[in-house]
C-alpha cells in the first residue's frame, strides 16, 4: 500500500450507509473536476501576497491580526494541505521508482481520503466555491467567520482539499511539474476504458485489456460460478445467504465484503479470497443487481479493497482496531444460526 499514512484514521475501514457510500462512490466517480484545482492555486498565492504587502507598514500586533484574518488562513491550510501530500508523494515514488502500480495506488490512496471528505458535514462547501472562484474571499469568511461551522473544523478540510488537489494534480497528468517522471500511458487508457469510473483498484490486479465501450455492455452472470465458490447450494443455503444479504448488504461494499469474510468463517465458501465467483453467485442468485461488466468490476474491484485489508484470523479474534467490523461479523453469524457454525 502507498505512503506510511495510517488508513485507520482516514475512515477507510467504516462501514457506510447506503447513502453515504452513494455520495463516495459519486465523489470518487467526479474527483478529477472537484479536485483539479492547479489555477485557482495560483490565483490564491497572488491574492495573498497582495495582502501581506499591504502589510507592509503595519505594527506586529497588526501583522499578528492580519495572519488570523479568515482569507490568509485559508491560503495557509490549502497550501499547507497541498504541500504535505507533495512530499509524501516524492518521498514514496523515490521508494518505488520501478513499480509500475504507482499510480493505480495513488489513485486508490486519493479514494479513501474522498471518504473521509464525504463524512464532513461542511464538505458540499467546496463544490460551491469551486464553481464560483471569483467570491472565493465571501465563501472563504461564510466558512471561516460563522461560529457554528468553526465547530466542524474549517481548517481540517481545507487542507484535506489541498492533499486532494496535489493527488488530482498528478493523476491528471502533472506529476512531471514535480519531478516525477511517470508514464501514464496504460494508466490513462484504463480509466478511459471504464469511461471516468473512478474504481478502487487493487495495486496488483490486470489492466482491462479490453477495448469494448463496457459502461453499457450488458452483464450476464453464470450460474456454474455457484458450485464452485459455496460448498452448499441447497435451497436452504440459499435461502439463509438471500436472508444474509437482504439484511447487512445495504448498497454498501464494505459490508458485502464482511459477509464474505463471515460466510468463509462458518464454512460456506470454498475459498477465502475469490470475490469475482462470490459477487458473480449473488448476482446469479438474484440477491443483487449488477447490470453493466464495468459495475461488476467495481464492486468486485472495491469488495478484495475492503477485503484485503481485513485479518487472516476468525473474526472472533480480531483486535479492537477492528471493532466495528468484528461486531459486524458477529451479528451476522448470529443470523446464520447453529445451523452454520463458527468453524475457525
Amino acid at each position: 500500500m502507498i505512503g506510511s499514512f495510517d488508513e485507520r484514521n482516514i475512515g477507510c475501514d467504516m462501514i457506510y450507509s447506503a447513502g453515504l457510500t452513494r455520495r463516495i462512490d459519486y465523489l470518487q466517480q467526479h474527483a478529477n473536476e472537484m479536485f483539479l484545482f492547479d489555477d485557482f492555486l495560483s490565483r490564491l498565492r497572488r491574492d495573498s501576497l497582495q495582502i501581506l504587502n499591504a502589510s507592509a507598514g503595519q505594527t506586529n500586533m497588526e501583522c499578528c491580526q492580519l495572519m488570523q484574518h479568515s482569507d490568509i488562513c485559508f491560503v495557509h491550510d490549502m497550501l499547507y494541505g497541498y504541500q504535505q501530500k507533495y512530499t509524501d508523494i516524492q518521498t514514496v515514488y523515490k521508494t518505488r521508482f520501478e513499480d509500475k502500480y504507482f499510480l493505480q495506488d495513488l489513485q486508490q490512496w486519493r479514494n479513501r481520503l474522498i471518504e473521509q471528505y464525504a463524512m464532513l458535514d461542511i464538505s458540499d462547501w467546496w463544490s460551491q466555491l469551486i464553481c464560483n472562484t471569483d467570491s472565493w474571499r465571501v465563501m472563504v469568511r461564510r466558512l471561516y467567520e460563522t461560529q457554528s461551522l468553526i465547530d466542524c473544523n474549517a481548517s481540517k478540510l481545507v487542507m484535506l482539499i489541498g492533499n486532494l488537489g496535489f493527488m488530482t494534480s498528478v493523476l491528471t497528468g502533472h506529476g512531471g511539474e514535480f519531478g516525477l517522471d511517470i508514464d501514464y500511458s496504460d494508466f490513462h487508457s484504463m480509466n478511459k476504458v471504464l469511461q471516468g469510473v473512478a474504481p478502487v483498484m487493487t495495486s496488483r490486479e490486470s489492466v482491462i485489456d479490453n477495448k469494448e465501450d463496457l459502461s453499457t455492455t450488458g452483464f450476464e452472470a453464470d450460474e456454474r460460478v455457484i458450485p464452485k465458490c459455496f460448498k452448499f447450494t441447497n435451497d436452504y443455503a440459499k435461502e439463509s445467504v438471500s436472508r444474509i444479504v437482504n439484511s447487512f448488504y445495504q448498497g454498501s461494499y464494505a459490508n458485502l465484503a464482511l459477509i464474505e469474510v463471515t460466510l468463509f468463517h462458518h464454512q460456506q465458501l470454498k475459498k477465502r479470497n475469490s470475490h469475482k465467483a462470490f459477487v458473480m453467485s449473488l448476482v446469479a442468485w438474484g440477491m443483487i443487481e449488477v447490470t453493466t461488466e464495468v459495475e461488476f468490476i467495481k464492486i468486485v474491484r472495491a469488495v478484495n479493497d475492503k477485503y484485503k485489508r481485513l485479518p487472516e484470523e476468525g473474526y472472533h479474534e480480531w483486535n479492537d482496531n477492528y471493532k466495528n467490523e468484528r461486531l459486524f461479523c458477529e451479528r451476522i453469524g448470529k443470523r446464520l444460526g447453529p445451523t452454520m457454525p463458527y468453524q475457525q
